[in-house]
């Protein structure tokens, strides 16, 4: 049998480096936006994997998913490493 599955992994939320993550992010105004995807995502699960630089931990892509994440109690998520090369 042959099994095509995506290339992540479950990353502990405490282990990844973004601003929404730390407990002293508000919720912002701007966030309420958001409330339909966040209701999305509860509704139908995580559909795509954040996006996180291997070397640092930090979140690229899915900041937003990552709060929602911790926000309803969640303490892992999806996610897909993703490595950057500096450009000079």
């Amino acid at each position: 049998m042959k099994t095509l599955i995506a290339n992540t992994t479950i990353v502990a939320l405490k282990d990844l480096q973004s601003n929404r993550l730390k407990d002293s992010y508000v919720e912002h105004p701007a966030d309420l936006k958001y409330q339909a995807v966040e209701k999305a995502v509860l509704k139908e699960g995580l559909l795509y994997p954040i996006r996180v630089d291997k070397k640092t931990m930090t979140v690229i892509t899915g900041n937003q998913r990552c709060w929602f994440a911790k926000k309803h109690g969640y303490t892992h998520i999806s996610v897909e490493y993703i490595e950057w090369k500096q450009l000079y």
